[in-house]
């Protein structure tokens, strides 16, 4: 079962995007598409005792699939 933590962007960013995504991931690994879970997860960066912006971070939690489907995952 994919799971994808997205930290750093918008609920709004995963809602836009979330069809073509598990599509396009479910062509790659093969698997159901309600196998897939997107999960936002709401953050706050701090540096220097600020509120900042931070790059986004997407964490991918799976079982191992091999380092080839990992490398089309990461370029899709």
């Amino acid at each position: 079962m994919p799971h994808l933590r997205f930290k750093g962007v918008e609920k709004e960013t995963v809602k836009t995007i979330s069809r073509e995504l598990v599509d396009n991931l479910q062509e790659i690994i093969g698997c159901p598409r309600d196998y897939f879970v997107l999960e936002v997860v709401n953050s706050d960066f701090i540096f220097d005792g600020e509120e900042v912006k931070m790059y986004p971070f997407i964490e991918v939690a799976w079982f191992d699939r091999g380092s080839e489907i990992q490398d089309k995952v990461a370029k899709r």
